[in-house]
């Protein structure tokens, strides 16, 4: 297990790797680290909503704390999960659909795809 606080780190360091790219014209890994970012981001929010101090870092610590539904890289699944509403606030709803629609995680390969 890891800790939500350690988790919350690796967010922030794969966003602040994202905002490096993005400056140096690298579009592609810019947008697959900040899909990275948010969906790490709002797994620990999910994970606090529901009362949990760590996350399952293995499938037998996801599968012994009941926690599957939260083994999934689907943006808009894991918003949900989190209790947030970005509704109400058109920006931050405008860039969340931006990377959604953009990232596209290929699990068998690890390879990403912006469309």
């Amino acid at each position: 297990m890891i800790s939500l606080m350690e988790l919350k780190e690796v967010a922030k360091g794969r966003l602040e790797d994202s905002i490096v790219l993005a400056i140096f014209d690298r579009y592609d890994g810019a947008i697959y680290l900040c899909g990275y970012a948010l969906e790490i981001a709002l797994k620990v929010k999910a994970s606090k909503v529901n009362g949990y101090s760590d996350f399952p870092e293995t499938a037998v610590e996801f599968k012994d704390h009941q926690r599957h539904k939260l083994k999934t890289h689907n943006l808009n699944s894991l918003l949900t999960l989190s209790g947030l509403d970005l509704k109400s606030d058109k920006n931050q709803f405008k860039c969340f659909n931006i990377v959604a629609a953009n990232w596209v995680l290929s699990i068998g390969t690890e390879k990403y795809l912006v469309k």
